[in-house]
């Protein structure tokens, strides 16, 4: 059973019913429903709320209930604390990806079904330094509970499953979310590898038919001499993979209606990726006039964390309505703060 950061905040959702009148106070409260949705054949995600209080004492002089919400992760059979963290990740990466913020586990408990054990906390030393930002109300997250809620289960199984399709995806940008101290050049850089390694997973990975490829390179060897062939087969080694030119092409024009929001020019756009990425890369002093400079990178960094969160979207089954939504309940965050 966990408690996460901001997950009271995401789900939104209060036993309490407070009415005034005149001199009147009347409170009453009434635990929430618990939701679940099956992961897959073996686990279930419920999401359970839990009420401490009233405090009641000889002299009552104030009165006090607090609701929390919980995730509760339960496996048909027997599981270890490490398979059992695989899921609590996934859980940890889907509401930071809604909430737009970093989140965290604040509390873990594990139970044992069938015995008479208490609760055994869980206490361990996280990736990154915890650290709750500020605030966040669940106007301006990407999405909160309530636009799952509709099908609750279908979203949490497309991104469990997708998850383990997309797990460098997954860790490259959640990775680069939770360390805002990492220096530009590698947020810069952990982005643009994430966003290859989706393109390699998800649209491809070759750019002519395998067969027609290895007939060109038998036809190119074929015409070199026998010394060098072995050397140039090597280096043709990966010759058949898209460049970052057209893979970063393949994902920006498939969403170039949505993009069209926050980048005016999607081939200058490219352009300054795939320069900035090699200057950063190979130290290409030919390269360093055209490169973004490190001072004048974060409006990039910006751009490129966007695209992703909207592949992310779409992988979880969110429509291009869905996601211009949730890309303008974002923006007004940015503008409050901003004010």
């Amino acid at each position: 059973m966990l408690h996460f950061s901001h997950l009271d905040e995401w789900i939104n959702i209060s036993g309490f019913d407070i009415t005034f009148k005149d001199d009147e106070y009347i409170l009453k409260y009434k635990l929430p429903e618990p939701f679940q949705a099956n992961i897959d054949d073996n686990y279930k995600l419920i999401l359970a709320p839990t009420v401490s209080g009233p405090t009641v004492s000889i002299v009552q002089k104030e009165i006090s209930l607090e609701q929390k919400w919980y995730v509760v992760i339960e496996s048909q059979t027997e599981k270890s604390f490490e398979e059992y963290s695989k899921i609590m990740y996934d859980t940890q990466n889907l509401l930071s990806l809604g909430i737009n913020e970093p989140v965290y586990p604040l509390s873990i408990e594990g139970f044992i079904e069938g015995k008479e054990y208490p609760p055994v906390g869980v206490f361990y030393r996280l990736a990154y330094g915890y650290e709750v930002s500020r605030t966040v109300m669940p106007l301006g997250m990407l999405f909160a509970f309530k636009h799952l809620s509709s099908n609750f289960e279908l979203y949490i199984r497309n991104w469990f499953y997708k998850a383990r399709l997309l797990r460098g995806v997954y860790d490259l940008y959640f990775g680069t979310l939770r360390a805002p101290k990492m220096y530009l050049r590698n947020q810069f850089l952990n982005l643009v590898q994430a966003i290859e390694s989706y393109h390699r997973q998800t649209i491809r990975n070759v750019e002519l038919e395998k067969d027609i490829h290895e007939k060109r390179i038998n036809s190119i060897l074929e015409s070199v001499p026998n010394e060098y062939k072995s050397w140039l087969n090597q280096k043709l080694a990966y010759s058949n993979e898209p460049s970052l030119r057209q893979r970063m092409g393949d994902v920006t024009s498939s969403n170039s209606e949505i993009l069209r929001r926050f980048i005016d020019n999607c081939d200058e756009f490219i352009q300054k990726i795939i320069v900035t990425r090699n200057y950063f890369t190979h130290n290409d002093k030919e390269l360093e006039k055209e490169a973004v400079r490190e001072e004048e990178l974060y409006p990039y960094i910006l751009k490129l964390r966007t695209l992703l969160e909207i592949l992310l979207l779409q992988e979880l089954g969110f429509t291009s309505r869905d996601i211009e939504r949730s890309l303008d309940r974002r923006d007004l965050r940015v503008i409050e703060l901003d004010s």
